[in-house]
């Protein structure tokens, strides 16, 4: 059955329920004063079904508009409650009514105390509440995993953002070192064909003061050997670069 098809279905009972109850007033109670004890009962005309189960359990109306928007099971459960209570309250108003001598000396009773070590309940929201708290542990256990579930995706996509900053960091210092690297190459070109064009010079030079009987020749082409070794030297030293 549709929940609130049902909780029609409720309403209207408990109205039609009211009606009778006034009837039997109106005929069999008019030697006492009802209205003294009567719990006061509301129509349909200007009601609704959260307004009857404020009235009868005694709650508050906001709460339980709250409880029927946010936890209809429970709220059900709230509705069979106000029922029973009210048969209940029907059959007793009707004793009163028709046997009045049973209830005319009864003595108020006394509050019961409450149990040592338990704090006496003090309204029926607490109760409400007391009965729940396993699914209120549930839920608030629910919420606590989504905010941790949703504080680890956080430190994810925070680290991955510096893990990017970085890499793109590092990228750009290898294309400063690639460029680095090209001039040295050219550069190191360069030094090697200075080197060759040089050493094709010393040759020639050699050459001539071999040719020659002179002793200022060769002295000349002493110093030329030296400078000779001293270049292929360097040149053999160079460092290579890919």
């Amino acid at each position: 059955m549709n929940p609130y098809h049902h909780h029609h279905y409720i309403l209207t009972r408990i109205i039609e329920d009211q009606d009778d109850l006034s009837s039997v007033k109106q005929e069999e109670c008019s030697q006492f004063q009802y209205y003294e004890d009567q719990p006061q009962f509301i129509t349909y005309e200007n009601s609704n079904l959260c307004q009857i189960v404020s009235s009868i359990l005694n709650l508050n109306e906001d709460y339980l508009d709250w409880i029927a928007h946010n936890k209809p099971i429970e709220f059900e459960s709230m509705i069979l409650k106000a029922k029973r209570k009210f048969y209940r309250d029907k059959a007793k108003f009707r004793m009163q009514i028709l046997q009045p001598h049973l209830y005319s000396n009864q003595q108020p009773q006394e509050p019961k105390k409450a149990k040592r070590g338990r704090k006496p309940i003090k309204c029926v929201e607490k109760q409400f509440i007391e009965d729940n708290s396993d699914h209120d542990k549930k839920t608030i256990q629910m919420i606590r995993n989504r905010i941790s579930a949703q504080n680890s995706r956080d430190r994810k996509k925070t680290y991955l953002q510096e893990l990017e900053q970085s890499s793109a960091l590092t990228n750009k210092e290898n294309h400063l070192i690639l460029k680095q690297i090209q001039e040295l190459l050219v550069s190191n070109q360069e030094i090697e064909q200075q080197n060759n064009n040089i050493l094709k010079c010393i040759k020639v030079f050699k050459q001539q003061c071999l040719e020659s009987d002179e002793l200022f020749a060769l002295e000349i082409l002493k110093q030329l050997d030296q400078f000779q070794s001293d270049t292929e030297s360097t040149a053999s030293k160079k460092v290579k670069l890919n």
